[in-house]
């Protein structure tokens, strides 16, 4: 019996750890965590990825988590013009949840930008909370 509770912790830690590891999405039994491309880039110019957190399985956004994006280091040639994103700048209207995270890239090239998402998802018994690394390339012009 202990065997089966090691290998069913050391199953969720090795899931941890492919949640953090940088993709672009992030998915369990209870959410989809995604960061997409949103348009087109010009050198020079803040252009942004958003990043939507998508509740399954009978999971919805919690009213009172401090959801947070806090940026990796950026590529050479790039720069976060805000680092942390926070409550304040999540939005929930339409039941999912989505972040626009900012970036300027000072000339044209091939970058993959990203960070940490701190995400939660709630039930009508409980709310897990969880970290997903996002990060997503993008074409500058």
């Amino acid at each position: 019996m202990a065997q089966i509770g090691i290998v069913a912790s050391l199953s969720a830690r090795i899931g941890l750890l492919l949640l953090v590891a940088g993709s672009p999405r992030a998915e369990t039994d209870t959410y989809i965590a995604e960061m997409k491309p949103a348009g087109s880039y010009a050198a020079g110019q803040q252009g942004t990825v958003d990043i939507t957190l998508t509740p399954k399985g009978g999971y919805h956004i919690s009213d009172v988590y401090p959801y947070k994006f806090r940026a990796g280091n950026p590529p050479d040639g790039v720069t976060y013009p805000k680092t942390t994103l926070s409550r304040a700048d999540f939005d929930t209207s339409d039941g999912k949840g989505h972040f626009k995270f900012p970036f300027v890239a000072a000339h044209a090239g091939r970058f993959t930008v990203g960070g940490t998402f701190s995400l939660s998802v709630c039930s009508d018994a409980n709310c897990l909370t969880d970290k997903a690394g996002l990060e997503v390339p993008v074409d500058v012009k």
